[in-house]
């Protein structure tokens, strides 16, 4: 109940189950187990003790899109049902020769449940033209290390300010021409800060005109919808920028490190040339001018972009919800695979 959403979640009527033994007895006597975290797929027991009794069906519905390959973190975990959003995406796990062990038995092409929302914020602010540039960089896991957490907040303010990350980032928020075009053409800059980096958030010196979002202060669906244009590296969210048919310029100076090995990525299906939602840049300046052009051009998205975004995601119906519903509880009436 300490969440910042936990008044809208109730509210909305959210039936919170603490931690506990209540808990526990309901998840081992449940029927299903819906979950964004694939590790539960044994509800937090140990299958040792309690295999006996996990008669539940498990249902992933993934908080982002796969466009990497993730087959090294699921693994072969055991998926009753596995929730995709784009059919790529789809190809890439089911189809032969992939490294994943899953097929169309337990993979479903249906899109995510939030889907429904913003398509619904998008209708109801149909009159109203967004008006952010948003800022969202994923974050570097080589940047934090067992040396890191043992130095003073001033030291590790200062180590980060040196990396070829938080440079590349700072001299883009920092930028005078960022200003300028922002008081231009009349947009709010709003920067997304990810979850680790918030401790460490004036290594990027942000100018006083950018708002800050955070997880904590923010909801996400509004701001995407209020977004004319997204500013990333690698993030996820760049797919729901598709779904709304809008820009996104990708700020891509480190990508053979990204992919190197050293933040746990591997490249998948999603090739950023072939596949992206705009185009990519290296440089500070060469991102500015791919904002002013897009900003000079009445936010025109060229006709490339918008076939990549209705391949990534074509179906905009508002029925993600219910498909996903109506595939569980059809499932939950079959026998369930060994």
């Amino acid at each position: 109940k300490n969440v910042t959403d936990w008044s809208r979640l109730e509210a909305e009527g959210f039936r919170l189950m603490p931690p506990g033994l209540q808990r526990k007895m309901l998840i081992l006597n449940c029927q299903n187990i819906i979950s964004s975290h694939s590790d539960y797929e044994f509800g937090g027991f140990d299958p040792k003790y309690y295999s006996e009794f996990m008669t539940w069906r498990f249902s992933f519905v993934p908080h982002g899109i796969s466009k990497d390959d993730v087959s090294h973190w699921l693994g072969r975990r055991c998926f009753d049902l596995f929730f995709t959003t784009s059919p790529q995406e789809y190809e890439s796990i089911v189809s032969d020769d992939t490294p994943y062990a899953y097929t169309n038995r337990e993979v479903k092409l249906t899109g995510f449940p939030r889907q429904d929302k913003l398509l619904e914020l998008s209708l109801a602010s149909c009159q109203t033209t967004p008006d952010v540039i948003l800022i969202m960089p994923t974050w570097r896991g080589s940047l934090v290390d067992d040396r890191f957490s043992s130095m003073t907040k001033i030291q590790q303010i200062d180590h980060l300010c040196e990396s070829k990350y938080f440079r590349y980032w700072r001299e883009f928020v920092q930028s005078s021409r960022l200003l300028d075009l922002a008081s231009k053409y009349k947009k709010r800059v709003i920067f997304m800060a990810h979850p680790n980096c918030v401790n460490y958030i004036e290594a990027f010196n942000i100018p006083t005109y950018i708002s800050i979002a955070t997880k904590a202060n923010t909801r996400m669906l509004p701001l995407i919808n209020d977004s004319l244009l997204l500013v990333t590296d690698y993030t996820s969210v760049a797919f729901e920028m598709a779904n709304l048919r809008r820009l996104v310029l990708y700020y891509q100076f480190d990508k053979i490190e990204f992919y190197s090995g050293a933040h746990n990525w591997r490249e998948g299906y999603f090739d950023y040339v072939r596949d992206g939602f705009g185009p990519i840049s290296h440089t500070c300046d060469e991102l500015l001018s791919n904002i002013e052009k897009y900003l000079e051009s009445d936010n025109h998205i060229d006709e490339t972009y918008l076939r990549r975004m209705i391949r990534a995601m074509p179906d905009r119906n508002g029925e993600v919800c219910r498909n996903v519903f109506e595939i569980i509880s059809t499932a939950a009436n079959l026998e369930r695979p060994i």
